[in-house]
Parts: C-alpha cells; structure tokens; sequence
C-alpha cells in the first residue's frame, strides 16, 4: 500500500469557496432559464400575429416548416 500524504477530505476553505459560488449563481441561473422560457413562449405566440401585420413569411421569420 502507498501512502499519501495529503487528505482525502477538500479544504474547508475550498467548501466555504463553492457554497458560496453556489449561493449567488443557483438563483441566478434559475432566473435565467425561466426568463428565456418566457421569451421562447411569447415569441412562439405573437409569431402568426406579427406575420399577419408584419407581411412576412415563414423564411423571413427564420421559421422552419
């Protein structure tokens, strides 16, 4: 058997360090992907009305059919 000499467990330093990066970018990143799932669904909703007074079709939309 070999042994080692550093620990196996991280510093306590390192676990302060990634909870607190988890802290400020968990909700951040939350609220990201909720606001470009809005963003996704209004524009797939407005879509056939802005075509409509827009004049514009599928291909100028960069809609694929």
């Amino acid at each position: 058997m070999i042994a080692s000499n550093h620990n196996d467990s991280p510093s306590p330093l390192l676990d302060r360090a990634i909870g607190r990066a988890r802290l400020r970018l968990v909700p951040f990143l939350l609220l990201m992907y909720i606001l470009a799932f809005l963003d996704r669904a209004n524009i797939g909703f407005a879509k056939q009305a802005f075509q409509v007074s827009a004049h514009i079709s599928d291909a100028a939309f960069a809609c694929s059919s």
